[in-house]
């Protein structure tokens, strides 16, 4: 049994059309049924798009065609991975603890081009991505035609769901380091020998949230990385099929162009995110410390009242 929601962009002109669709778990006939039915008109996909191992991959790109352009559909298939807030926003700067929350979006596509159609298909995407994208499409006919013309508006809307992962994981480091550099935890009532002070306690919260959130920012090293190199392939994939292109198809240059500004957005958004591990680093560092500290202390106090 299957099981798929489909709703297709309103978009004026029919002649482009993205297919946002959400598929669950399904098995048996089902899914073999849906898959033959999206392979006829995605003839050129290859059949390990279905397998497992691509299925649980970062990300990839692969493209098909041939020359001339006219005789068979210029096709793409490709994976990214986002992880992005579950509250789809920054994290309460105020209240890092137990606030981070993460979603998995393992994201496949597959699109296909004529000189008179375009149609891209996206498994799996998140629901902002779905209302952000359908008011962003193209609407000249120039504009909807021909390969790539569907990416641009789609990598758009996920370079930002990329900025948010990284933007909320890094203003939470912020708010980890701030808070060790404030003045020491004062002691406002007595500390019973060998037992761990308030102090104590704290940081080791802190610590908890910090390994936390250094899970978050080694899958958004892996994310933002793959997702540029991604990019970068569609970039090349575009240039070298417009560089054969007779008579010369003048959509194509610009949307390499497009495509190079957004590889070096996401470069930047990785270069970010080693950044904030960095610093996570230091501050785990700086906290070990403070901790190490305070068990020298408890054991002095210890020591002192076993010689009393």
């Amino acid at each position: 049994m299957s099981t798929a929601q489909a709703s297709q962009s309103s978009n004026p002109n029919p002649n482009a059309s993205a297919l946002l669709w959400e598929i669950e778990h399904f098995q048996g006939q089902g899914r073999n049924a849906l898959r033959d039915t999206i392979m006829m008109r995605f003839p050129n996909t290859p059949q390990m798009f279905w397998s497992r191992t691509c299925a649980l991959h970062n990300g990839f790109f692969g493209c098909d065609h041939s020359l001339p352009s006219a005789t068979t559909q210029y096709s793409t298939y490709f994976r990214l991975a986002v992880k992005t807030p579950q509250n789809q926003g920054l994290p309460d700067y105020d209240s890092p603890y137990g606030s981070l929350s993460y979603e998995w979006s393992e994201m496949g596509f597959l699109s296909a081009s004529s000189t008179t159609w375009n149609v891209m298909i996206c498994f799996n995407v998140p629901q902002s991505i779905i209302t952000g994208l359908q008011p962003t499409l193209p609407t000249l006919l120039g504009d909807i035609l021909g390969p790539y013309a569907l990416h641009i508006p789609l990598l758009e809307q996920l370079v930002e769901l990329y900025d948010m992962s990284v933007s909320y994981t890094g203003g939470t480091v912020d708010i980890l380091e701030k808070e060790l550099t404030k003045p020491g935890y004062q002691e406002t009532e007595t500390t019973a020998p060998g037992a761990p002070s308030a102090s104590d306690k704290q940081r080791r919260t802190q610590l908890a949230a910090m390994f936390e959130i250094s899970n978050h920012i080694t899958h958004l090293i892996e994310t933002t990385q793959i997702a540029a190199e991604t990019v970068d392939r569609m970039r090349l994939e575009c240039e070298s099929y417009a560089a054969v292109q007779k008579p010369v198809n003048l959509s194509l240059a610009p949307r390499a162009r497009k495509l190079a500004f957004l590889h070096s957005m996401l470069r930047g958004l990785s270069a970010r995110t080693r950044s904030n591990e960095k610093e996570l680093a230091g501050a785990q560092s700086l906290l070990t410390n403070m901790i190490a500290q305070d068990n020298h202390e408890v054991l002095q106090r210890l020591a002192a009242s076993n010689s009393d």
